[in-house]
């Protein structure tokens, strides 16, 4: 046996750890136990130098030690690759619209009038209804603003319900059209889950968020979100709250507003979607968090939501659905993309619904897609301690950028880079497995 190479031990202040990212074990040992880790790296380790049998089990159950590492990197190869491959599903995200009432600063897409109109509709529900194995059909409505659509929605669930579909649907809205009209009309539609942004309290949402007769649209959110609480559903919305340097220091009196608001958190959920730097070169002088700031918010967020889930890794062995066949993002327009952060980029289109079906029309987007710069394939990556926990490699779509158009967005998980801070918190939250010392 060896030490596995996704193993991390860890010294600080006469306190010493083991951390595997494969089975995202984290665990504190003794000194003499530590001592005697370090000096096997790259060696092998006997299991006759271990005399305790339940040590030696430990260590094999949570895979701090290895047969070999290349057997370990295959077999989390192996779970990525099956569901790359899975065929009983449908992933779709639809733009009943690229409009939007609202012009955010950070948005990264372009808005477009028009809604999508009877023919893209019948052409759509056509595509999904000639997969004939399918088995479950999970739809994101997404926009601009989807709700500026809703009879489009409306309109395409009728129909694939008519067929009996089990459908599992949410929607990602800016809040500002959830009437109770509207959430009528989404419960019916089958919308399990409702996601929406705002950008902080009052005064720093409205300065970024207003329409032109509208200069309070916090205020108009609001009233929504108290119309949907008090609504009989088993709908669940997740309120994310923009955060960057600017409003930084009023995510805590954010999460109490809503906190007094909404106890009911199964209801409404609230969290942070920090705006951070996405790219190696930016500057400490924008308004984008860097690292050291994601680290200071996201302990905050644990400390008041008692959610400490941001703060540790998630192992769970996935990837953006992007690199499966039957994940598809479609404009008003009937467009097909691979990824929603370029929708309505026609750079990016890979194809079109028409009465024949999808045809595919960019096989070079849609190939790096699908198999370009693939984390399994990049020797920087299959080396990564970080590789079980980075959900599959990160962002698909960054490191595509990276490749064939020479960006520098910086896709690593959080963790990455700060995996031992965000560990010791766990620690000093006394949230860690049971000491391991060798007799």
């Amino acid at each position: 046996m060896i030490l596995s190479k996704y193993t991390k031990l860890i010294s600080i202040k006469d306190k010493y750890f083991v951390y595997n990212s494969l089975s995202n074990y984290f665990g504190e040992i003794d000194e003499n136990f530590f001592i005697f880790l370090v000096s096997k790296k790259n060696r092998t380790i006997q299991k006759k130098e271990i005399e305790d049998d339940k040590l030696w089990g430990q260590l094999l159950e949570n895979k701090i030690i290895t047969e070999n590492n290349t057997d370990d990197y295959l077999w989390l190869r192996a779970i990525i690759e099956k569901q790359r491959r899975i065929n009983d599903r449908l992933i779709l995200t639809i733009a009943p619209t690229l409009d939007c009432n609202f012009s955010c600063p950070y948005c990264f897409e372009t808005k477009e009038k028009g809604v999508m109109n009877n023919n893209t509709i019948s052409n759509l529900v056509n595509f999904i209804e000639s997969h004939e194995n399918i088995k479950h059909i999970y739809i994101t409505w997404f926009g601009g603003e989807p709700l500026l659509a809703p009879n489009v929605i409306k309109k395409i669930t009728n129909r694939l319900l008519k067929k009996q579909f089990h459908i599992d649907a949410k929607i990602i809205t800016n809040g500002y059209y959830l009437t109770i009209e509207n959430l009528k009309l989404l419960q019916h539609c089958g919308i399990k889950s409702i996601q929406l942004t705002i950008d902080g309290l009052e005064e720093s949402h409205n300065r970024k968020k207003f329409t032109d007769k509208d200069h309070n649209t916090f205020d108009t959110i609001i009233r929504n979100i108290d119309g949907f609480y008090k609504m009989n559903s088993d709908m669940q919305m997740i309120v994310r709250v923009n955060i960057d340097r600017y409003n930084s220091s009023e995510y805590i009196d954010v999460c109490n507003f809503f906190k007094q608001r909404y106890p009911d958190e199964k209801k409404v959920f609230i969290t942070p979607a920090l705006i951070v730097e996405n790219t190696k070169n930016a500057h400490r002088s924008s308004c984008m968090l860097d690292q050291v700031d994601r680290f200071a918010l996201l302990s905050q967020h644990a400390e008041a939501k008692n959610d400490k889930l941001v703060m540790y890794p998630n192992n769970a062995i996935t990837e953006c659905a992007i690199r499966n066949l039957n994940s598809w993002i479609f404009d008003a327009k009937g467009d097909a993309y691979k990824c929603w952060e370029i929708i309505g980029n026609k750079d990016y289109k890979v194809g079109e619904l028409t009465d024949k079906g999808l045809i595919i029309n960019n096989t070079k987007i849609y190939n790096r897609y699908l198999v370009g710069e693939d984390p399994f394939e990049n020797s920087k990556c299959k080396n990564c301690i970080s590789l079980p926990i980075c959900i599959g490699g990160g962002c698909p779509h960054k490191r595509i950028e990276n490749k064939f158009n020479e960006k520098q967005f910086n896709y690593c998980t959080y963790f990455h880079d700060m995996l031992e801070e965000y560990l010791m918190f766990q620690y000093e939250k006394r949230d860690f497995e049971e000491k391991i010392e060798n007799p």
